[in-house]
């Protein structure tokens, strides 16, 4: 609407202009041999606006008729580019669906047509050699795309990756810092950066990183939280078995106050106040924590703080236990311990009151196991103690310390879970919870390995 109105504003003026100096009075005498010629002015004008035109017009015609050759080769330049670049595109697209073969063609196909600038055809070559399995194939090319003016980063961050998936952590380690002093708050360098440093073990050096990670958004902060409190009680491992107590106790008590219910802390912290005779503070490290994850860890420790027993009183143990329940009255664990505690002081009728309790909140081979010690124990009756203990055998599975990684199976929990060398991934639960990864691996990088962050 706007071009047609344009138009017709433009035919417009030329027809009024056209009007205007047609009407300019005057006339212009031509004297050419014995010819005399009289034109009236303003024909003559517009007579002389159309020659212009018309030679302008056939100007034009001539240049582009000279200009042939070069549009000619300027349009196949144009579309072996655009082929350059649909070829780029469908590269890329084969590289993230994991085809190596094709995306190494679409590369070949893509250098092939594109002139100049072959940044992101290193790219790409790059990736498909990775998929390929040619590592060294692919390294040389980073390399080559190192030297690259806006791509540089890019093959920083490959080579980075490629060493880390080899296994050369130290060498990932190094280019990582580098990158980091490049770009010092870029999320993904920080997070790999401190994912390295975990594998190579160097505590300090993560735990530094770890807040800047935190800071930038490479890490969750509940992710942050749970590495710190990992991080402080591998320390305090440490420094309890040097025979720093002190230090240690430091340590717990900073992881306790980020997780007060995390039973590997909370257990430890007891076990410290316990040797520096400091037992009332020990018990209110095992209180806090059974509030949030009653735990059979915690049951033991609490046992080892009960006070002593009178022989004119047996059930002052029990009772103990009985504290500990009415923290938590609807967890099994809170159950199961008392029963435990009946059973040891022979009160059999409290024993097995407390293990159906347990049975209705949640079924489990452990106090099936209870209720038959308590049948061969009782009353040797044989025949109640196999069917408790075939009643175990179909019972759901009890909860254990499982590293989310690898599916594995551990009697106690650890920072770091060995063989494979995952850190912060032993979690506490029922087995059919845990959807391990098919294969453990210690570091992952991006699956397009080369491309920049969403």
């Amino acid at each position: 609407m706007v071009k047609a109105l344009l138009f017709i504003l433009k035919i417009s003026l030329f027809t009024i202009a056209a009007v205007w100096i047609v009407q300019r009075p005057g006339e212009v005498v031509i004297d050419w041999a014995d010819y005399t010629f009289t034109v009236h002015l303003g024909s003559f004008l517009l007579l002389l606006v159309l020659l212009f035109l018309v030679g302008l017009a056939l100007f034009r015609l001539i240049v582009g008729i000279l200009s042939l050759p070069d549009r000619a080769k300027a349009f196949r330049y144009r579309k072996l580019q655009q082929k350059g670049h649909r070829a780029l595109l469908r590269g890329f697209s084969a590289a993230a669906a994991g085809d190596a073969k094709a995306a190494a063609k679409h590369a070949e196909h893509a250098r092939n047509m594109l002139d100049g600038d072959d940044g992101l055809i290193l790219l790409l070559e790059a990736q498909a050699a990775r998929l390929s399995g040619q590592s060294v194939r692919a390294e040389a090319v980073l390399q080559q795309l190192m030297e690259h003016r806006d791509l540089a980063f890019l093959g920083l961050r490959g080579l980075i990756n490629l060493n880390a998936e080899r296994g050369e952590i130290d060498k990932a380690l190094y280019l990582t810092m580098q990158a980091q002093k490049m770009h010092p708050k870029q999320p993904w360098i920080l997070r790999t950066l401190y994912q390295l440093q975990l594998h190579h073990r160097d505590w300090d050096a993560a735990w530094d990183t770890l807040g800047l990670a935190e800071k930038s958004g490479a890490l969750a902060r509940e992710q942050a939280d749970s590495d710190r409190v990992a991080l402080l009680t591998l320390e305090a491992d440490r420094d309890i078995q040097n025979g720093f107590r002190g230090e240690a106790l430091r340590k717990l008590k900073k992881a306790n106050r980020i997780d007060p219910g995390f039973v590997p802390v909370a257990a430890r912290l007891a076990q410290v106040y316990k040797l520096r005779r400091a037992r009332r503070h020990g018990v209110k490290a095992i209180e806090n924590a059974w509030k949030i994850a009653p735990h059979p860890e915690l049951a033991t420790i609490w046992d080892e703080l009960s006070p002593k027993p009178r022989a004119s009183d047996p059930t002052v143990r029990l009772r103990w236990f009985e504290k500990l329940l009415s923290l938590n009255p609807q967890s099994v664990e809170g159950q199961l311990a008392v029963a435990r505690a009946a059973i040891d002081d022979r009160l059999w009728g409290e024993a097995r009151a407390y293990l159906s309790r347990a049975e209705v909140i949640r079924p489990t081979a452990r106090g099936y196991r209870l209720r038959a010690e308590i049948e061969e124990k009782s009353g040797h009756d044989m025949e109640q103690t196999r069917f408790w203990l075939e009643k175990a055998a179909t019972a759901p599975a009890d909860k254990v310390w499982t590293c989310a990684v690898t599916g594995r199976v551990y009697d106690k929990w650890h920072a770091v879970a060995e063989p494979h060398g995952s850190f912060n991934t032993i979690r506490w639960g029922f087995p059919d919870e845990v959807r391990p990864n098919e294969t453990p691996v210690l570091f992952r990088g991006d699956e397009t390995l080369f491309l920049p962050d969403a």
